[in-house]
């Protein structure tokens, strides 16, 4: 097939409406080493538009690659297959797949890289026989390394996985190693944002940032990301774990776990100690001065912590006790509840060692009697460490369907007037789509259990999936207001309704979606029930007829707690509009992507229902981007309801 005139390694025919403006775009971006804030809604080919003028750079030696960060792996797959029909064209670029290590595990024992026992971390040499010490004869490894990059372009799980084994060498430090010869790293945000981790590639595996573009996915997620890179958390369920699992292994090994059991009770009854004194057991989160908390209190007994676990004779005591657990399942879960522990020891450290802790953090405890209790300690704002990633690379592209207002995504990222910003409308026609908006229920917490509103939620709930039935998808602004409205719904018989848990794994999750598809294909309707920002809110992909409905039950605003407020507090100082940018901002962003779940194809038709009158208060209002605000039309109650559904399911009929 035949590219468009200028765009060499375009895989279509044509452009969709808008598409060649933003290649154009972000071509720009790329020649004058900017910074680019993208906004473009579904269905404008975000991939492409980001890939295919980064690739023509790659060709002209401008850069030697890109490095593509996603929040989801499930976001990998489109980048493997855009580059895949590029590749059609008779080109061979080469793209890796970089996920994490539970992943492209090979070990049955798995993961026992953490505790250095791995044998699939020894280098191998041409006997076969392994070495004791590691990279004792690197080159044999090294050859069979670049005959596996040279047999394929396409360096995803499964050749890694297939190659691991083979070769009897780990897939993950394989995938490491070719970092930094593929065209296309497709990775998670830790890999660039996680402080520790981008030291390693750019460091160890040698990956040179300065010389790649990169481009940040879904970006409205990035500022939550990196803020969960800069905090610790340590509860006392999972500190008992922790002893647990100490204590089980010192029996099966007599191993040295004693002086490590007492340092972590020490850290312990510190944590303990800090809930009992600033928290009244209430079961509600207490803010906590800074000038209460000392680090040092936390610091010293989680600084011997990770000098015992960091120790060469500690981790092969501790692999070996690990591998004599029985079950693996058990044996997994030691091996991950020991790590996010250790994880969360080091960056108590790093917060210890950083001059504005007392300004720039905050610390959250929890308590419920003496049943349990929790210390959360996190920063403030985190937009210096984005900018200070994004400016390490010779130019970014940070995009989404939902990046609006833009002013604010500068700010929290830390991009600056300097940044290109751009929005670009939908390629898809306007009439295929309904906004209904209900001018009468208001949602917020001082109505939303008075009975009038959870008949009136509810009636509009089922008017709305049988009136036309097909596939919905509901969205909630909790799990709690999801449950209740479960119980609530009557649908007739042959609508199946789902459900998602807290505890939602992949797998299910997977699970779900398939079953939606298949239900839709053969016009048998579902309902399927979510929350905003959860599993199902953004990130998935239900085309012809996956999805005929997107209802949102509440504007998914966040709780005005203790910590939102000092959060406003802070953010109003240093940017002003505090309140906006920890309530108002991040809502309508999950209502947005919410939004962006109907509409994926030319010949997809559906109608977004907001059951929520808050939005039409002219505080909301006025921050509601374009493309939302004039498509919307109010209904009153469900009589005006049915009549617009009949009158926009008619037009297709």
């Amino acid at each position: 097939m035949a590219t468009p005139p200028g765009a060499k390694y375009f895989p279509y025919s044509s452009f969709r409406a808008g598409q060649e403006d933003i290649i154009e775009a972000n071509r720009s971006t790329i020649r004058d080493r900017g910074i680019a804030l993208v906004e473009s809604p579904t269905g404008t080919g975000k991939t492409l538009n980001a890939i295919v003028p980064g690739l023509e750079a790659v060709e002209r030696g401008e850069i030697e690659g890109i490095v593509f960060v996603t929040p989801r792996k499930t976001q990998h797959a489109v980048v493997f297959d855009d580059v895949r029909r590029i590749n059609k064209q008779g080109h061979e670029f080469r793209v890796l797949d970089l996920v994490s290590k539970g992943d492209l595990c090979i070990n049955r024992r798995r993961l026992q890289c953490a505790v250095k026992r791995c044998p699939y971390l020894q280098e191998k040499r041409r006997d076969g026989q392994k070495n004791i010490a590691q990279y004792d004869n690197p080159r044999d490894v090294n050859k069979e390394i670049k005959r596996f990059r040279r047999s394929t372009v396409y360096l995803d799980v499964p050749s890694l996985i297939s190659f691991g084994r083979s070769a009897e060498y780990c897939p993950h430090r394989t995938a490491m190693r070719l970092a930094k010869t593929a065209d296309i790293v497709v990775c998670d945000y830790n890999y660039v944002f996680s402080p520790g981790i981008a030291e390693v590639m750019t460091s160890h595996y040698e990956l040179d940032y300065s010389k790649r573009m990169l481009v940040v996915d879904e970006g409205h997620n990035l500022y939550d990301r990196v803020l969960a890179f800069y905090s610790a958390t340590l509860t006392q369920k999972a500190l008992d774990i922790v002893s647990t699992t100490l204590a089980t292994l010192d029996s099966r090994t007599a191993g040295p776990f004693t002086a490590l059991t007492e340092e972590v009770g020490a850290l312990a009854d510190t944590v303990k100690d800090v809930c009992q004194r600033t928290n009244r057991g209430d079961g509600l989160d207490t803010v906590v001065p800074t000038s209460a908390v000392e680090i040092k209190e936390l610091a010293e007994p989680a600084s011997a912590v990770v000098r015992s676990m960091e120790d060469k004779e500690f981790k092969s005591d501790l692999a070996r006790g690990l591998a004599q657990i029985p079950n693996k399942d058990h044996q997994e879960r030691s091996e991950r509840s020991l790590s996010r522990f250790a994880d969360n020891c080091a960056a108590i450290l790093r917060f210890a060692k950083d001059p504005s802790f007392n300004e720039n953090y905050i610390v959250v405890s929890w308590r419920d009697g003496q049943k349990d209790h929790l210390l959360r300690l996190k920063k403030l704002d985190v937009s210096m460490e984005v900018r200070r990633q994004v400016d390490a690379f010779r130019a970014a592209i940070i995009q989404s369907a939902t990046l609006s207002p833009q002013p604010y995504y500068r700010r929290i990222l830390g991009l600056g007037d300097g940044c290109m910003a751009a929005t670009y409308p939908s390629p898809f026609p306007p009439e295929n789509r309904l906004v209904l908006v209900d001018a009468r229920m208001n949602n917020s917490m001082r109505y939303r259990d008075l009975p009038d509103t959870l008949n009136g939620v509810t009636e509009r709930l089922e008017t709305m999936v049988t009136t036309y039935p097909g596939n919905y998808l509901v969205f909630f602004s909790s799990y709690r207001e999801l449950a209740k409205y479960s119980k609530r719904l009557d649908l007739p018989r042959g609508i199946k309704m789902l459900e998602e848990k807290r505890s939602l794994n992949q797998r299910e999750r997977d699970r779900m979606m398939s079953d939606m598809r298949t239900r839709g294909l053969m016009k048998m309707p579902t309902v399927l029930l979510g929350v905003l920002g959860g599993s199902f809110s953004e990130g998935i992909d239900l085309k012809e007829e996956g999805v005929i409905g997107v209802i949102v039950v509440g504007m998914g605003i966040p709780v005005p707690s203790e910590e939102n407020k000092r959060l406003q507090r802070y953010l109003q100082r240093s940017f002003g509009d505090g309140y906006n940018y920890v309530f108002t901002y991040p809502a309508l962003a999950r209502i947005m992507q919410a939004k962006g779940r109907l509409i994926r194809t030319m010949r997809d038709r559906g109608v977004v229902y907001l059951i929520d009158n808050r939005i039409l208060n002219d505080r909301y209002l006025k921050l509601v981007p374009d493309s939302l605000k004039d498509e919307m039309i109010r209904v009153y109650n469900t009589k005006a309801l049915k009549a617009t559904l009949d009158h926009f399911w008619k037009i297709e009929k």
